[in-house]
């Protein structure tokens, strides 16, 4: 039967947890950007919690998000 260490479960574990950080962390500001109006995301330090502009920013289902073509 394989041994089962603390040490290198806690040290698994942790690793996991980092990069389920540094894959979360972006969407988060991805998402968090979207919500925010263009001069609340140019300020410095950027705003970490989600603004009021979220619905007003992204448009809905089946619209044309800019009138630019894409070809």
């Amino acid at each position: 039967m394989p041994e089962r260490h603390l040490g290198l479960s806690i040290f698994c574990h942790a690793i996991l947890l980092i990069g389920a950080v540094f894959v979360c962390l972006p969407l988060y500001f991805a998402f968090v950007a979207g919500s925010l109006t263009l001069q609340e995301v140019q300020q410095a330090p950027f705003p970490v919690l989600p603004g009021s502009h979220f619905f007003e920013n992204w448009p809905p289902p089946g619209s044309r998000a800019s009138s630019r073509s894409c070809s």
